[in-house]
């Protein structure tokens, strides 16, 4: 008689941030290490999962070594491992270090690095949830998130009221560059104000809702300043296939030397790059 394989299930948390000026999950890591693998085991145990993998950016050597100290004393504690937090539920926590690939950000190539592979996105389907790590159910999600934990319901309430609609609790924002103290900072999504979006828009709410009604998004929530001695065409970000040709054309175009034609082909270029690459451009 056939017996179906019941497979295990896991959560993945990616903490391989690589986004120009982000930074939140590094000061999780190195401040408050415990809090994640608080909500790791949280998250682990209500939904069955057997085991999660924490994948840190190459570059975080001190976070990891942080990490891997709080992750040593949660075992010794009994917090983690054979029946967690005497739970009867077994839970193990696993560190993976990625190799300084920005692309292993996004979830399904990070799911291919995890298991020994090159660092590429994955066809969907099938999805993370029904075909992860191993070929098993897994639950995808960040350092941020993971780090939540458990409200009861009066402070639930609480937290809700924080913030607009869809836009309660608080959000951790980068803030960078040409500023006199870089610094992250945790509030609420309502009162930080962005003075120019990139299309031009001024006093943008730095909410989830508000961005999209100027197209754009709230992304990392990552604020880079830059002031008027930054030329605009420093700030491309040349990481992605395609983009030297547009650098070239655009190092021509500051000191004044590009053709007319460059111009279009500069447009062409980014049309061709935008669904072709392995990246999100």
């Amino acid at each position: 008689m056939y017996q179906m394989t019941v497979l295990p299930s896991y959560l993945v948390v990616n903490a391989n941030e690589s986004e120009p000026g982000t930074c939140e999950y590094r000061e999780i890591m190195r401040h408050d290490p415990r809090k994640l693998l608080e909500g790791c085991l949280i998250a682990g145990v209500g939904m069955r999962a057997t085991a999660a993998y924490i994948y840190i950016r190459g570059e975080y050597v001190r976070e990891r070594k942080t990490l891997g100290q709080a992750r040593k004393e949660a075992y010794e504690a009994g917090l983690l491992g054979r029946s967690a937090c005497g739970s009867g539920h077994d839970f193990d926590v696993h560190i993976r270090y990625g190799a300084e690939a920005c692309i292993c950000g996004e979830e399904n190539a990070l799911l291919e690095s995890l298991e020994g592979k090159q660092g590429k996105r994955r066809s969907k389907p099938p999805f993370p949830a029904n075909a992860g790590l191993y070929g098993c159910p897994t639950t995808v999600t960040n350092v941020e998130t993971g780090s939540f934990s458990y409200y009861p319901q009066t402070w639930s309430r609480l937290v809700a009221s924080f913030g607009r609609k869809n836009d309660s609790v608080t959000k951790l924002f980068c803030v960078s560059d040409h500023v006199k103290k870089p610094c992250t900072v945790e509030d609420n999504t309502w009162w930080f104000i962005c003075t120019a979006s990139p299309n031009e828009h001024n006093d943008v709410l730095m909410g989830y809702d508000a961005p999209k009604a100027v197209q754009s998004g709230l992304g990392t929530a990552a604020v880079v300043v830059m002031n008027k001695s930054t030329h605009v065409l420093w700030t491309a970000h040349t990481c992605r296939e395609g983009t030297g040709w547009l650098w070239m054309i655009m190092e021509k175009l500051k000191v004044g030397n590009a053709k007319l034609e460059e111009s279009d082909m500069l447009q062409e270029v980014t049309k061709r790059i935008e669904g072709h690459t392995i990246c999100a451009f």
